[in-house]
């Protein structure tokens, strides 16, 4: 037996996957963009003002980045200490806002380095090094569609 449908609107992405209710407001919002519910404005303004957690190495210290076949430079960002701690190798990490990450430190790593949200996850998601989401002088150039 079921009882009567709602016929309002969900408010928020927490209230269509319910068990995203304990996820960083980034993570559920990546979840809503990938059902086509949010737009990229709002993925990146939930990205920005996230608190998020990127490896560093101690000596020399840095942020390394990974080199994906294909794909370019990347930089590993983590919604969560339990990413970050569960991903191969991670043993250094540090915590910084979303925009201190694309404001501060890509402009200090090699021009054409993105960002991927939590990587290997259902709801990874890639920044790359394009506008708006880094300022000009570290964009690449889009190719334009043909």
């Amino acid at each position: 037996m079921t009882g009567p449908r709602s016929t309002t609107a969900p408010d928020t992405a927490a209230d269509l996957l319910p068990a995203a209710v304990d996820e960083p407001a980034v993570v559920r919002e990546a979840l809503a963009y990938y059902r086509s519910e949010s737009t990229p404005t709002r993925l990146l303004k939930a990205f920005r003002a996230s608190s998020l957690y990127v490896r560093r190495t101690v000596s020399p210290p840095a942020v390394p980045v990974v080199h994906i076949p294909g794909m370019g430079q990347w930089l590993q960002a983590f919604s969560t200490v339990q990413r970050v701690g569960a991903a191969a190798g991670i043993d250094h990490w540090m915590p910084l806002l979303g925009a201190e990450l694309l404001d501060l430190v890509l402009p200090v790593l090699p021009r054409g380095v993105g960002v991927l949200l939590d990587p290997g996850t259902a709801h990874m998601i890639a920044f790359p090094p394009v506008e708006p989401i880094v300022a000009r002088s570290l964009a690449l150039a889009v190719p334009e569609a043909v």
